[in-house]
């Protein structure tokens, strides 16, 4: 598994190195109470993880530094379902049609019920470095390079 630290600079595990994957609840026992912690629910169609989530959220009492969020509207939705009182990041598609209402005047006038709109800092060179690896390249992913381009120009 290659960690990318910057263009044409990786590290590769060793056959000696350590494997073990970091649970959350491990995570909330080490990082302090006060420290916001942002967490990208990727398991989309287990909806036991989203349980899970939001025991160990309840459990530590981490309801006020921790934002959950997922990919689309639906998962979101099912989080915010088992504890409306979770921060919620706000999805792709749903900053999709909050940037189109912004372009169009219409942004007063929709509701917004996320709490975070949280846009990842993606370099141009690490997205280039992704292109020469050899990654697909499909409409959603140059949709996804061009937003974050467009993102990140400021």
């Amino acid at each position: 598994m290659p960690l990318h630290f910057s263009q044409d600079k990786h590290y590769k595990l060793k056959a000696n190195d350590v494997r073990k994957y970091t649970l959350l609840e491990d995570v909330f026992k080490t990082i302090p109470s006060n420290i916001i912690l942002h967490i990208d629910l990727k398991d989309k169609k287990n909806p036991q993880a989203a349980q899970e989530l939001i025991r160990l959220i309840r459990k530590y009492n981490r309801h006020s530094t921790t934002v959950v969020g997922s990919e689309r509207e639906s998962e979101v939705d099912l989080l915010h379902s088992m504890d409306p009182e979770v921060p919620l990041i706000m999805p792709a598609d749903a900053i999709f049609r909050m940037l189109a209402a912004y372009y169009l005047g219409l942004l007063p006038f929709i509701h917004i019920k996320h709490d975070v709109l949280s846009i990842p800092y993606v370099t141009r060179d690490y997205l280039f470095m992704k292109i020469r690896e050899g990654r697909e390249v499909s409409k959603g992913y140059l949709a996804y390079i061009a937003f974050t381009l467009f993102a990140n120009m400021t």
